[in-house]
């Protein structure tokens, strides 16, 4: 279709050894496939949601766009329940972000159904 040229700038992602990528060779550059490749380098080559976050920061240049996304991705991979304490206990308004997740969870899940939540 119309974007299918657009697939090229992804390829490192669609490579089997995109994993094995030195840390040299990662950018975080802020470019949007840049930031997606580096988030994604993270999480693949790290085992908890912390060191993924950490090792997105510790990349240098654009560190709060790609661990913003390692940190989702690591979420995802890892839970609510992998993110370390001290982390969630210095967030200012905790117990509202956390009811507004919960009810935005709760929506997805009952998405397409006849269900209240």
């Amino acid at each position: 279709p119309e974007y299918a040229e657009e697939l090229d700038h992804f390829s490192r992602l669609r490579s089997e050894d995109f994993r094995k990528i030195p840390r040299e060779e990662i950018s975080s550059s802020g470019y949007v496939v840049s930031s997606l490749e580096a988030a994604i380098w993270c999480l693949l080559n790290t085992n908890d949601y912390a060191s993924c976050v950490l090792e997105a920061v510790n990349l240098g240049d654009d560190t709060d766009t790609v661990a913003a996304i390692a940190g989702g991705l690591a979420g995802l991979a890892y839970g609510y329940e992998a993110i370390p304490q001290d982390w969630l206990n210095v967030l200012l308004r905790r117990e509202y972000l956390e009811d507004t997740c919960h009810e935005f969870s709760r929506a997805l899940v009952y998405r397409g159904t006849d269900k209240e939540f």
